[in-house]
């Protein structure tokens, strides 16, 4: 009995947790999910419309940064945590139905000089 518990401590012990943290996280990044629904483009600027089912303002953020950007222009990204109510910016840019703005959970924006600023959660 003695040998089981020192051998099963041997186990536990030699665990490595980063690995499962890593699986852990590995999971959550399946689960969450970043879909364009519209993406407008106009120079000097962008505009994205995007899904997301994810409500870690970390993982939004970097999402939104991973964007196209022109230098001198400028990109917007509005996520929304409805799919169904997620406006196609496609042709109208960031000049979207207010009927949607409920349902907008955060808003990047980089501007022409670079500078940056990040809503989570969105405010009118």
């Amino acid at each position: 009995m003695r040998i089981l518990l020192i051998v099963l401590m041997a186990l536990i012990l030699s665990c490595d947790s980063s690995k499962l943290d890593e699986r852990t996280e590995q999971s959550i990044k399946q689960v969450e999910k970043f879909e364009v629904i519209g993406y407008y483009k106009k120079s000097p600027g962008r505009v994205f419309s995007v899904y997301t089912s994810s409500v870690d303002s970390i993982r939004i953020e970097e999402y939104a940064k991973k964007q196209m950007y022109t230098p001198g222009g400028w990109t917007m990204v509005f996520f929304f945590n409805d799919k169904m109510n997620t406006p196609d910016v496609t042709f109208v840019g960031a000049e979207f139905d207010k009927k949607y703005e409920k349902y907008c959970i955060a808003v990047y924006r980089k501007y022409p000089k670079g500078d940056e600023d990040f809503e989570y959660p969105f405010k009118e």
